[in-house]
Order: structure tokens, then sequence, then C-alpha cells
């Protein structure tokens, strides 16, 4: 297969240099900072290098009116192919930048972006983007240092565009790493392994089976990846709801390809089950101008059976139809409604009510484990939008075969799915096919268990025999140990020591009722009040805490029958003392603190 990407390079370099006479260009210079001081206006393939960072830029274009030093200010280029530019390759355009400044003595205040079939010109300033890429080169010097232990294996979405993705992948099912299963967020993978979770083994036993309200709607609930990951360690399809799809008669299975970042989709594969007679159909578009056409001849195909189920899986095909409708007449917006009105989602189906053994709920790994196969060598996505940029530019017959073969192999894995999906939701056997099981099935962990408890880390096993002795050490050689009795008893009397009274106020005997003025009274009762109040006292060399001790007896008034304490006993509610409750206050209006950081500073 071509290399597109240095074909696209040669193809966008050639418009860009068709303005400039050739005696401004510089080709393959040997040494760059001799190059910038040249009179060239445009250096092609450029190779900076400043200490250990060394970078090929596409293309410098030096900056009129910008000379530093008598060296003029030169800007980096570079020729991306994508129709959109993503934030990785403006990084790229960053690091660029930051090598070239090394070499001219000033960083560079922009850089440009040449991309997608048009060739447009993006311009990216280069500061907001160079903390970023210092942050990363460093992170990058630090992993490689002498000594410096490899980092651990961790997949992405990169991966699939990636050289070395069959040996990132080798190592992490090696170290069966958590980054194997797809759509597991970064964010989740750091909660986990915070927990100590690093396996996806390990991974499966976090699942605790929940309970679903008596009240189930069967609408999609949240995927539970802990589920996804029991299902790989069992080797089982797991049912945790019986999804209601729609079948007919006719099953029409479609599959939509296209170039998804130029919004451009150049293939249709259909295929039609009636009975036992299948039907295969495939339409192609040479260019933008044929897609509304192929459309138009698939939905005459569609429209052509009355009573009819169109799956298809996932809403990339949904979306196609949006927008064929936003291009239709009013007869055609509602043949695209009747077809949308009898079209289904499968892996809406799947999404949260079907566990297959897989690591994600991409059509090719669950339509794999259910046998499917495809004719090409790994198969995707990504390379099917690889082969149709290469046919556009050589117009290669076979590579025209290769992606229709593709685009059917993809509509009978579809139909393989879809077919098994039905058989369980109708609650028939899947034939000699997988073993399906129910998610009530799986045995919930609990700990409270008679008899020895088996542990999946050994480490655990320590932890909870150091645990447990705290246990016996609490709770069961109280009862046994006179030496544990002996040191308990003497903790809680610690814990229970009472604070020292600094003075005892013993209140005196009122010489008249407080309610009636009543000469005649006498004491009630034979116990003596007492009560703690917590205060502090000032003194000339600091301030300390001091507690008084209230006493006082309950007398009764023989004209009103009213009880009450002596005079100067604290009322019911309080006990803190004046100089505590101002000290209080001042620091929380005027210091501005709160009660908790006033109490903090107490102790």
């Amino acid at each position: 297969m071509l290399d597109l990407g240095q074909t696209f390079q040669r193809h966008a370099l050639q418009k860009f240099l068709a303005s400039y006479p050739e005696q401004e260009v510089l080709y393959d210079p040997p040494h760059l900072q001799a190059a910038l001081k040249s009179p060239a206006q445009i250096i092609v393939n450029a190779t900076a290098s400043a200490g250990a960072l060394s970078s090929l830029i596409h293309a410098v274009e030096r900056l009129k009116g910008m000379d530093q030093g008598g060296i003029p200010t030169s800007i980096p280029i570079l020729f991306i192919q994508n129709e959109t530019i993503s934030h990785a390759d403006k990084l790229l355009l960053a690091f660029n930048a930051l090598v070239l400044s090394s070499v001219q003595g000033t960083l560079p205040p922009i850089g440009k972006i040449i991309h997608g079939s048009t060739h447009k010109v993006l311009r990216c300033k280069i500061e907001p983007l160079i903390g970023e890429v210092q942050k990363l080169v460093t992170q990058i010097q630090a992993a490689l240092a002498e000594g410096a232990a490899a980092p651990r294996v961790r997949l992405n979405k990169h991966c699939n565009i990636c050289e070395f993705q069959a040996d990132c992948q080798r190592l992490a099912e090696e170290a069966d790493d958590l980054s194997l299963m797809r759509g597991l967020s970064e964010k989740e993978i750091q909660k986990q392994q915070s927990r100590g979770v690093t396996t996806l083994t390990q991974f499966s036993y976090t699942y605790r089976p929940g309970r679903r309200g008596k009240r189930k709607t069967g609408k999609a609930r949240k995927h539970d990846h802990a589920l996804q990951a029991v299902t790989i360690r069992d080797k089982k399809v797991y049912i945790l709801d019986s999804p209601t799809l729609p079948h007919s008669h006719v099953a029409l299975y479609l599959d939509v390809e296209g170039t998804p970042d130029r919004g451009f989709d150049y293939l249709i594969g259909l295929v039609a089950v009636v009975s036992d007679c299948t039907t295969t159909h495939f339409f192609w578009a040479d260019d933008f101008t044929q897609e509304k056409a192929i459309w138009d001849a698939c939905s005459q195909i569609i429209n052509g059976f009355e009573d009819f189920t169109l799956y298809h899986y996932g809403q990339y095909e949904q979306r196609f139809l949006d927008r064929m409708r936003e291009q239709a007449d009013e007869e055609g917006k509602a043949t695209i409604d009747r077809i949308r009105s009898r079209s289904c989602n499968v892996l809406a189906a799947i999404y949260s009510h079907i566990y297959f053994p897989a690591r994600s709920n991409g059509l090719k790994d669950i339509a794999t484990f259910l046998g499917a196969t495809w004719t090409a060598a790994n198969a995707s996505g990504i390379q099917s939008v690889a082969r149709r940029l290469a046919w556009e530019i050589s117009r290669d017959e076979a590579l025209k075969q290769q992606l229709i073969r593709y685009n059917l192999d993809d509509c009978v894995a579809l139909r393989r799915v879809t077919e098994f999906v039905l058989s369980v939701s109708d609650g028939a056997a899947a034939g000699p096919g997988p073993t399906v099981a129910s998610a009530e099935d799986i045995r919930k962990e609990t700990g409270f268990r008679f008899g020895k408890q088996e542990f999946f880390c050994p480490e655990l096993e320590t932890i909870n025999r150091c645990a447990y002795s705290d246990y016996q050490r609490d709770k069961i050689y109280l009862r046994t140990s006179p030496a544990m009795r002996k040191s308990l008893r003497r903790k809680q009397r610690a814990e229970k020591r009472s604070l020292k009274v600094n003075k005892v106020d013993e209140g005196q005997r009122p010489e008249k009722c407080p309610e009636c003025g009543g000469m005649r009274l006498h004491s009630w009762g034979r116990y003596v009040n007492k009560k703690l109040i917590f205060d502090l006292k000032i003194t000339p060399v600091g301030v300390k805490r001091w507690i008084v001790q209230y006493c006082s007896r309950r007398y009764k008034c023989w004209s009103c029958q009213e009880t009450f304490l002596a005079e100067g006993y604290p009322a019911a509610g309080s006990h803190f003392g004046n100089a505590l409750s101002s000290w209080a206050i001042y620091h929380h209006v005027a210091l501005r603190q709160s009660y908790y950081r006033a109490s903090a500073n107490t102790s």
C-alpha cells in the first residue's frame, strides 16, 4: 500500500512551493543554523537539533521583517493529511517550534499546518502550547533516563494508528492490564490502581451484583465494566436483562463505510435475508457527487420490501440517514422516516443488557467471539480509511474489491450477532455456541462465611490475619486473659480521668424567695446539686483553663410553693464561663475564625 503520509506531503509541498522562485527554496540542508543565515525563504526537510532534542521539520518559512540579532525569524510548517486537526497535531507543531527556537535563538510566534484534500492552511499560536510541550518533554526524558524503570504499558485511543500497536498489545496482555478493556476511562483506571487493582482478573472480583427495583423498565443502564471483566474471567455470556429486539419476515443488515473527518460516505453494504434466501448488495461512490445517488439506489431496494426490519450496529448509520434526510426532498424524507421507524440499533440492545466475554462492545470483538471471520488480516475501520485514500490516489481495482469485501464481512458479522441476540431475547437456546448464563447466578462475594477465607492475593491473607489479631485483643482475650483485663482496665481509667477542679463555689442560703419575696424558706430534698463550669483565667503571665464547681441545695418557699437554687448557681444549659465565651466570640467575629478552628486553638 502507498505511504499516504509521504504522498500527501509531496503533493502539498509542490502546491505550497508553486508561489516561490526556485532559488528561494533550499532542500535538505546539512546544518540548519547555516541555512537560516542564507537568503532562502523556504527550507525543506530541515533537521533541528539542540542537546538531546532533535526534530525533522517538514518545512521552515522565513517571516519578513522579524529579524533577531541578524538572523531572520523562521516558523515551522507541518503537513497533515487529515481534514480536521487534533490537539496532538498542534503539540507536534509546537515541539518543532521549541527545537527550532534553540537553533535560531528566538521562539517562533506562530506555526502553520497545511492539511486536508484542499490543502487548507491553519495558523497556530505557539506560546499557549509551549508549556505543555515542555512538560511532556520532561516526562519523556525522565522515562529514558539511565536506570529509570520502564513505564507501565497503557493502551489508549492512539493505539489503532500506532506502528507499535502489536508490541504494546502483547505486553498489556502479558500484564493483564486494565487498559485492555476499552471504554474504561483513565480516571477509573487510576481509581482502581489506587485501590491496588491493576489487572482485569483482579478487577472482575470487584463486581457486586446489585438489586434492581421491582418496576423493571427494561431501559438501558450504565455499562458495568466490572461485569464485563467477569465474563472474560468466566468465559461466559451473562444476561443482565433480556432486551426486546424487533424482528420481521425480512431482515436487512446495513453497514456504511466512509471517511468521518471529511463527512463523506462512499460505500453502502446491504444484506437481505428472506426465509432461507440471502442476497447481498453494495453501492460504491467514486466521489462526493455520487453519494446521494448510491443512497437513492439503496433506499429503492429497501422500500421494495413490505415488512422488514433494518439492523445496524452503532450510531454511524443513523447519522448517515440523518444527513441524507437533510439533502432529500419531501418524498425522500418520507422514505427515510419509514426506514428509520423500522430500523434497530443492535449495539443499544447489547450495551447494558448482554455482556460478552470481549474487551469491548465493538462489532469485531463480539462477532469474533461468536465465530465470525474477516477476509483481510487485522481488518479495522482505520485500515478501510487508509485503503480508500490509497484508492483515490491510485484507482487500483484490487483496493476497491478489498473494501467491498470488508464491508460485506461486516454485514455478515452483524447478522451473526443479531441472530444470537434474538435467540437470547426470545429465550431460545443459542445452539452449540457459547455458554449463556444469567447475571443473577453470579455468586455474591461476602465475608460472612464460616471456615477458612480464600484470598486472591496472598498479601490480603496477611492483612486479614493481623486485623483478626487486633479483634481478638479487644473482644475475646478480655474475657480470658487476666493480663489483658488489667491492661484494658488501665486504658479505660486513663480515658475517664476527670479534670481537676480549680475552685468550689458553695452557694449561700437565699434570704427571700426570688418569685414572691417571701421570707419563709426551707431546704427541699436531701441531695446537693453540683455543676462544672469551664472557663478561662487571665493572669499577668498568660491564660489557663479554669474549672469552677458550683454547689447548691434546693429551697422551697412556703408562700408560693416555688422551688429554686441558691443565688449565683448557673442556669440550666450553661457549661461555659463568661471569659471563655467572650474569647470564642472574639476569635469568631474579630479574627474571622470558624468555631471549629477556634476550638482547635484551645487544645
